[in-house]
């Protein structure tokens, strides 16, 4: 679709009105107006940088764009007023000439009224006075890009202490659970880069790779993926292969735990039917048997029939299929039970070391991040849309159940209650 106006891309953005922001900027509210606008920037038709993120580099460094999308991101140029011809063109050309210059300028103008249009919702959030440093009295804010507005307002308003710095890394860190779904994973590891990179301290594309996959081989999800992550040569080692590659380990985790499940059910199942099918069985047989042995006592002199000894016979062998059946219902409940006392002792071995070494903390819960115990949700400084600060481990408000489900957690939970 074509613009023609700033008024009517606006219009079309999934945020066409911005919240007020009263006061001062500080990080949070830089951080969520960035979040509304990468949204915006994000709608739109382009097929730069790859294609499948609008004119998301708009925003974001290069730097940056790069390393999420694995792309790089070129903006439009001015192809100027006029076509440039060759010396005595022929007609054909004159034609292709023109319509690539009509193409490209159009592509042009419409980059630079979306660029107009998210700079107009940005610079329309705060008081004029708290950007009045870069505003030029004769071009306004034509001079500066949206980038640049948004390194402005980070270094004037947007500093992190050390102790924010820190939990950062301590978010990134958090262990991985492939039982929660794979893109919540990414947009943890992405927010923690976008606010290291505001915040003056970004990390490098290296950096971040690493640290992710650290923690998602730590969690032993998927152990062929990860060996063959390992054998990827160090250039193909970027963060958008990383999502890319572990994007289909997580799918194919998630088919083969349901698969696993199913099949342990109808196995179970299967035991289950046949060990009643022969109790019922039995019971038939040693009734029959029970009523011919009777019929052949009140019989003086007549031996037991053949339907006797047939009844005995066919009880027996119940007996024996019962017997084997309930050896398999034990053996399976006794690797059962194995199982779990395994999993429970490699997951008492995996935090051993830090419980040696660190005091334990209070547990927490974080509407966006569920229970941990590095922070409240008030305290969130990667907060998710529609985060609430008043989420609680008693009441989590519909927040993440990430780790609710831990002994340690509901130990606290019962205790409380």
């Amino acid at each position: 679709m074509t613009f023609t106006s700033v008024e009517s891309i606006i219009e079309s953005f999934p945020h066409s009105t911005l919240p007020k922001i009263e006061g001062e900027p500080d990080f949070a509210s830089i951080k969520n107006i960035e979040k509304l606008l990468i949204t915006n920037a994000s709608s739109c038709e382009s097929e730069l940088g790859g294609g499948q993120h609008g004119m998301l580099g708009l925003i974001i460094s290069p730097e940056r764009y790069q390393a999420i999308t694995g792309h790089e991101f070129i903006p439009h140029a001015n192809p100027g007023a006029l076509p440039t011809f060759p010396a005595n063109p022929t007609q054909p050309q004159i034609t292709q000439i023109n319509a690539t210059h009509k193409e490209q300028l159009r592509l042009w103008r419409e980059q630079n009224l979306t660029a107009k249009a998210i700079k107009k919702q940005l610079v329309s959030v705060w008081n004029p006075k708290f950007l009045e440093e870069i505003h030029d009295n004769y071009t306004g804010y034509n001079n500066q890009s949206i980038q640049q507005i948004f390194t402005y307002l980070y270094e004037k308003y947007g500093d992190l202490d050390e102790a924010d710095v820190e939990r950062l890394e301590t978010i990134l860190t958090e262990p991985y659970d492939p039982n929660e779904p794979f893109g919540s994973f990414v947009s943890r590891i992405e927010t923690v880069m976008e606010t290291a990179e505001a915040a003056g301290c970004p990390y490098t594309t290296s950096q971040i790779v690493n640290k992710a996959f650290n923690v998602i081989n730590k969690s032993n999800a998927y152990p062929e993926g990860c060996r063959e992550w390992k054998r990827k040569a160090p250039g193909d080692k970027t963060w958008a292969n990383l999502k890319s590659h572990f994007t289909v380990e997580a799918k194919e985790y998630r088919k083969r735990n349901t698969s696993t499940a199913r099949e342990d059910f109808q196995v179970a199942n299967s035991a289950n039917q046949a060990l009643l099918q022969a109790q019922s069985d039995f019971r038939d047989y040693t009734s029959n048997f029970l009523a011919e042995f009777q019929n052949a006592m009140n019989k003086e002199n007549i031996a037991p029939s053949d339907s006797i000894q047939q009844a005995h016979a066919s009880s027996q062998g119940i007996s024996t299929t019962i017997s084997n059946l309930q050896e398999q219902v034990k053996e399976l409940r006794q690797q059962n039970t194995l199982l779990l006392k395994t999993i429970d002792l490699l997951s008492k071995d995996s935090g051993k070391s830090s419980k040696n070494t660190r005091t334990p903390r209070p547990w927490k819960y974080c509407w966006t991040h569920g229970a941990n115990q590095s922070h409240d949700s008030k305290d969130c400084l990667l907060k998710r849309r529609n985060h609430k600060d008043d989420a609680t481990l008693q009441d989590i408000k519909g927040g993440s159940k990430l780790r609710m489900t831990s002994k340690e957690v509901l130990a606290l939970l019962n205790k409380s209650s």
